[in-house]
């Protein structure tokens, strides 16, 4: 291996080690529910050490285009709360919702902050944690590590650098399509999801 191979490599675990933290302290908090608030907070707090010390390694963020992906965000969400509405009031679009066997296990197995803590305070210590880390950590930590690694590896596969943040190819696409698909509980919003979410990219080089 180069060294341009080696550099490429390095810089390739550098995108990879947040989501992987991230992911690590998520199977924990999973797997052991009475672990679940820890772990939270420990990911929120490590994940957002490493994107700050590593920043540096990263592609510069332009926003060049803020104004298209505050107007997709918005018309995003009008969108996703109508045509859930839709799907789960009419039984003919049953075939896009998860069976109701597992919503009712993810009922069950939701982690409750106010049965769990003792005190009113540390309760509200763990979900603002929570909120932060859903709007701070984890969207810089995603659109890194999807946007401008994956993608673009999967454009340009000898070394991502190569493809410029936000060009446009058909399996990038349909990639974050199907991913964004299998995280949603609506496979049509799943994929109009991803779709809109990479031509926002693709607006952004």
């Amino acid at each position: 291996m180069g060294k341009v191979g080696v550099c490429e490599y390095v810089l390739s675990w550098l995108y990879i080690l947040p989501m992987a933290v991230f992911l690590v302290f998520t199977l924990i908090g999973g797997q052991w529910k009475q672990w679940y608030p820890l772990s939270y907070v420990l990911k929120t707090g490590v994940v957002a050490v490493l994107l700050i010390v590593l920043w540096s390694c990263y592609t510069r963020i332009r926003w060049t285009h803020g104004w298209l992906g505050v107007g997709a965000g918005i018309l995003g969400t009008v969108q996703w709360i109508g045509m859930e509405q839709l799907f789960m009031s009419h039984d003919f679009f049953s075939w896009t919702r998860v069976s109701f066997e597992s919503a009712e296990k993810f009922r069950e197995n939701a982690f409750r902050p106010d049965e769990f803590f003792q005190s009113f305070g540390w309760m509200w210590a763990f979900i603002l944690i929570r909120w932060a880390g859903s709007f701070l950590v984890v969207p810089v930590m995603e659109e890194l590590f999807w946007r401008d690694f994956v993608w673009r590896t999967l454009a340009s596969p000898s070394d991502f650098r190569l493809h410029e943040v936000g060009g446009i190819r058909s399996d990038g696409c349909l990639g974050r399509s199907i991913v964004v698909r299998d995280r949603s509980c609506s496979v049509v919003d799943g994929h109009r999801m991803g779709f809109a979410d990479r031509m926002v990219v693709a607006q952004d080089p």
